[in-house]
């Protein structure tokens, strides 16, 4: 291989390799991100605004209610006591009849003033209670309070957003100039890859021995080094490269195959013991079987030798 053929196919590698460090310096760049945070608008606070609850003074009037009841209760004792009297006995058994369903009736008010009646009695209270002008009062001086808290906030709010705008400021300036020197990088990249790329393709037009499908980094770099160490050409130098690919692929086959016939030489082992354990398991059963018969066979024996001792015995 002459000198100028081995310096040209070098300049072609010196042009790939330069292009590929150019790519990957283009892909880090387009990837990059601007290393400044951006600032966090502030978010204006509020005043939570919590009064006092609206609690009713009223207490359920058991007294009150239960008043139909003891009326009831003591015509109820009356008509019993009355009863004992002959002449009025008819009548007070039928008082004391009407009295019961009284007591029930009494009973089912007491529920429904305190289920019914009392429940909106309280809310009518409150209502009145939120109505009323001290309550009003009370609330209108909270409300004085928690605008004073807020227009605390309000002033601290408006610093912050002051300073947010001006960081805000800050940053877009400094991203606009930082994106305008990445997109210039960017470009002077393109453009050093387009020039290598343009002397990359006159030399393989030059030297025009190289496949288009072989004219990648690795592939020339073995290339190279096989013209420039010993007296291949390139045509025996692609011919190598293609063997050697070969032999990796062959040899990955062989790994493969290699590691397929070890796993079912491993099944197939595992199987193995499997089978022999389960034939174990089988002769130990069957053994416990004709140790079984053969218990069961000698009490049979001994069941009918003493049945026939006995028998001997009865004639006698």
């Amino acid at each position: 291989m002459n000198k100028e053929t081995i310096a040209m196919i070098k300049q072609i590698l010196e042009a790939e390799e330069s292009m590929d460090k150019l790519m990957e310096k283009e892909d880090y760049e387009k990837k990059r991100r601007f290393p400044k945070e951006k600032p966090i608008k502030p978010e204006r606070e509020q005043v939570v605004r919590r009064y006092n609850p609206v609690l009713s003074q009223l207490k359920p009037d058991y007294t009150k209610w239960s008043r139909p009841l003891i009326v009831t209760g003591l015509l109820f004792i009356a008509a019993m006591i009355l009863s004992a009297i002959p002449p009025l006995s008819m009548f007070m058994t039928l008082l004391i009849f009407a009295d019961i369903f009284l007591i029930g009736a009494s009973v089912i008010y007491i529920i429904y003033c305190r289920v019914v009646i009392f429940p909106k009695e309280k809310k009518a209270d409150e209502e009145r209670i939120r109505n009323s002008r001290e309550y009003k009062e009370e609330c209108r001086k909270q409300d004085t309070e928690y605008d004073k808290k807020q227009e605390e906030l309000d002033r601290k709010f408006k610093n912050q957003l002051a300073a947010f705008q001006k960081e805000s400021d800050a940053w877009e300036k400094d991203y606009r100039e930082w994106q305008k020197e990445k997109e210039k990088t960017i470009r002077k990249i393109k453009e050093d890859i387009s020039i290598l790329e343009s002397k990359r393709d006159r030399l393989y037009d030059n030297l025009n021995a190289i496949p288009v499908h072989y004219r990648k980094t690795e592939i020339i770099r073995y290339i190279y080094h096989a013209v420039s160490t010993s007296d291949y050409t390139i045509k025996e130098a692609i011919d190598l490269y293609d063997r050697n690919e070969q032999r990796k692929i062959d040899e990955a086959r062989l790994r493969e195959q290699q590691t397929y016939n070890q796993l079912q030489e491993e099944a197939n082992a595992y199987a193995d013991e499997m089978n022999d354990l389960q034939r174990e398991a089988n002769e130990t059963a069957a053994k416990a079987r004709r140790d079984m018969n053969i218990a069961n066979a000698a009490n049979i024996y001994q069941n009918h030798k003493r049945n026939k001792m006995l028998g001997r015995m009865n004639k006698k």
